[in-house]
C-alpha cells in the first residue's frame, strides 16, 4: 500500500462490531494530528483508543470532538455500543 502524504485527509468510520475496537483506517497516512468527531446522529458514545493502550478509551458523545497528536491514524481504534454508529475524522 502506498503512503499518502499530502494532507488533509478526510474520511469517516462506522462500525457494526459492537464491543470490538476497529481501526480508524487501513490507509497509510503521514500526518501530525487527527481530529475525530462523533457522528451527530449517534445515540450512544463512541470510544476512541490507541493501539498501544487497548482497553483505555476516551468516550465521545454525538458531535463531540477530540484532537490527537499522532503521526499515523492506523494507530487509532474506535469502539461502538450501537451497531452502525461511528465518527468523521480529518488527518493533517
Amino acid at each position: 500500500m502506498a503512503t499518502e502524504s499530502q494532507p488533509p485527509f478526510i474520511d469517516e468510520k462506522t462500525s457494526t462490531t459492537v464491543g470490538t475496537p476497529v481501526a480508524l483506517t487501513a490507509r497509510e497516512i503521514v500526518c501530525s494530528s487527527v481530529t475525530i468527531k462523533a457522528k451527530k446522529a449517534n445515540t450512544n458514545p463512541v470510544f476512541v483508543e490507541d493501539t498501544s493502550q487497548v482497553g483505555t478509551n476516551f468516550p465521545l458523545d454525538g458531535a463531540e470532538t477530540v484532537t490527537i497528536p499522532i503521526n499515523d491514524p492506523r494507530k487509532i481504534l474506535i469502539d461502538v455500543t450501537t451497531s452502525g454508529e461511528g465518527v468523521d475524522w480529518i488527518a493533517v
